[in-house]
């Protein structure tokens, strides 16, 4: 008989954890692509603002529920939550599947800007969905 694995969804990766935590206080804006959606996250584990912006190509059906918090997420033992998601800053729809989306920083000096886009359609315009400034902390 063969044995069954238990797959383990972690809130967030442990082993880059361990390696960046030290620094993360000092991290304004971490951004990462892959998961196929727009996604900003409240602060969590010492950092400020995690966005996943992996929405340029690759659709996501409604379906999939990206903006739904998983349940039972394995947590490093000192955290008592998951990360929680930011839903103003949240993709529409036509009905099927989000919009595909991008984002633009802007620096000027010691500031940044931060808009996140969505085009709806193939053809669609490009709007701003969502605003954030950047290293306000830091000034």
């Amino acid at each position: 008989m063969e044995e069954q694995k238990t797959i383990v969804r972690w809130a967030l990766n442990p082993v880059l954890y361990e390696k960046f935590k030290s620094h993360l206080s000092n991290i304004d804006l971490w951004l990462w692509g892959h998961e196929h959606n727009l996604v900003a996250f409240e602060p969590y584990a010492g950092l400020r603002r995690g966005r996943c912006i992996g929405s340029g190509a690759i659709p996501v059906a409604l379906l999939w529920q990206p903006y739904k918090q998983l349940p039972n997420l394995a947590l490093p033992d000192e955290f008592g939550t998951a990360p929680k998601i930011n839903l103003d800053c949240q993709l529409g729809h036509d009905g099927d599947h989000y919009h595909h989306a991008f984002g633009m920083l802007s620096i000027d000096g010691a500031l940044g800007e931060m808009n996140y886009f969505q085009v709806e359609g193939v053809d669609g315009d490009a709007s701003v969905i969502f605003t954030e400034s950047l290293n306000e902390h830091y000034v």
